[in-house]
Formats: structure tokens, sequence, C-alpha cells
């Protein structure tokens, strides 16, 4: 024990004040064995006070932060004893441990509505080589692909969203009012800011289009110079907003519950919107809307 090997040996090196007031006066006489001995007891107990015992002393102790001048005030706890403190950030904020690092591309752990990657039969159309707005009515889901691949939303995973359709979620639009969604190959057609929309922003979506209007002059719904009108807008990848068949078709925020709750539509929570508002280009991104 430290305390100990101290008391028999001596210190090494004693306070100079120290050791001024144990020095005895010349002039006195010869001190008695045993008060002397009693002194020195009494020393050796000051000094086993004054040296902390290793066994009970912080790892830091002897290092500069370690020190203090009062050693009997050393708070001797082990360091485990302490409560941990969480991390803090910048702004003082307490935050939670980091995420375990992975090596598996983020877009990997989406919900399965989003793929990381398009398939096949899509991704050969080369309406598919740019960006591309998917949306699985199904599932309820919404990607945005760049050149076949899921994109990532910095610092928020990748670009996979829950939307909310018509109030007819089943079946492809065909006449206006029937509170469907459109099925088929569209495109921005162009954007519409906040303020100028009910629906917070929006991206434009062509329909109808030729495909469409293909449909509607074969079963009767419209007439050749309508079709003709849609068609010409459609190779601009515009379109019309008068036509039976429907229009007014965006994809708009202001949320994406109830699921049901649109005029045919498809809808975003804001904050997915503006991210998709600005990763998208008016005339540029293409959509696929699949049943």
């Amino acid at each position: 024990v430290v305390g100990e090997e101290e008391a028999e040996e001596g210190p090494r090196s004693e306070p100079e004040s120290e050791s001024e007031s144990e020095s005895e006066p010349e002039s006195e006489a010869e001190p008695d064995p045993e008060s002397e001995a009693e002194a020195e007891g009494r020393r050796s107990k000051q000094l086993v006070q004054l040296i902390p015992d290793p066994r009970n002393s912080p790892p830091n102790v002897g290092t500069d932060e370690a020190t203090s001048e009062e050693p009997a005030e050393i708070d001797s706890r082990p360091l485990s004893l302490a409560a941990p403190q969480p991390p803090r950030t910048s702004e003082g904020t307490t935050e939670g441990p980091a995420p375990e690092a992975t090596s598996e591309p983020r877009a990997q752990t989406v919900d399965s509505g989003c793929p990381a990657v398009l398939p096949d039969d899509m991704s050969s159309d080369r309406r598919a080589r740019g960006d591309l707005i998917v949306v699985w009515k199904s599932q309820y889901k919404l990607g945005f692909y760049r050149e076949g691949n899921l994109a990532d939303v910095e610092g928020d995973g990748a670009a996979c969203f829950d939307v909310a359709l018509g109030f007819e979620p089943v079946g492809a639009k065909t006449v206006r009012g029937d509170g469907k969604t459109p099925e088929g190959w569209y495109w921005v057609a162009w954007k519409i800011p906040e303020g100028k929309t009910s629906f917070y922003k929006a991206l434009y979506v062509n329909y109808p289009n030729e495909d469409d209007a293909a449909r509607g002059l074969r079963e009767g719904q419209i007439s050749q110079a309508t079709h003709d009108r849609i068609v010409s807008r459609a190779k601009k990848k515009s379109t019309v907003t008068d036509s039976i068949l429907g229009s007014l078709i965006e994809i708009h925020g202001s949320g994406n519950w109830p699921r049901n709750w649109t005029l045919g539509c498809v809808a975003l929570d804001n904050g997915d919107m503006d991210w998709l508002y600005d990763a998208s280009a008016g005339g540029k991104t293409a959509i696929r809307i699949l049943p």
C-alpha cells in the first residue's frame, strides 16, 4: 500500500514549510523518546491522509487535468460510476448515437413499392432514359428515378414517397368527373409554384395525351378535330384543358391522407412535394402511372 510504504521510508520530498515546522530548536533539551515516537506516528498518519491510495484513484491522477492543490478533495470514485453524458450537437442539443454504417445502397432498404432499379420493360422505353416519376397506384407509392435508378433524397433516404389518389382509385381515367387517376406515359407539362395552386405546389401532367385521344376518338367520346388538337399539344409535351376526357390532372402537395381524397390527381405531403418539385423539370421529366 502506497500509504504504508511512504510512512516507513518517509516522503521523498516534503514541502519546505513543513520541514521547517518539524525541525527542533537547537536550544531545546533532548526530547523524551516516547514523545518523539508519538509525534512521528502523528506525522505518518498525516502523510497517509495526504497521499491517495492508487487503487481508489481515478485513472487520470498524475496528469495535468487531474492534479489538485487539495488532494483530500479528489473524487476517488471509479469513472464507471459517473453518469454517462450524451453527445451534443453544435447547437447544444442532445442527440442519440450515430447510426451504424452500412455498405448496402440506401435504395435497397425502401418499401417494396419503389424498386431500386426500374424493371426491364420500363427501362427499355426511351422516355425512361432521363428523369422519370413512377406512380404505383395499387401501392400508393411514387418513386423518382434518374437513369433507371431510384434517386436519393440527401439526408433522408431514397426518393420513394407515399401518395393519395382520386376517389375512384381503380381503373384509368376516361372521362371528366370519374374520380380516377390516369394510367400510362405522360410528361410534366409545366410547374405551378406555391401561391398559384390550391394545393401548395404542383406538377401539371399532360393528360390527355395522344394515347388518350386515340381511345377517345375510337370510343366516340371526342371529334377528329379535338383528337388532332390533343395530339398537336402532346407532341410538345403539353395538353388541352377543356376536353370531355378530363383535364387539370396534377401531382401536387397538401397531404397523402386520406388515401383517396383527390378528384384524380396524385397528392403528396408538402415536404415530399418540395423535393419532387425541385427535382422535376417541365417538358423534360417523364411520368409513368401504373395500375
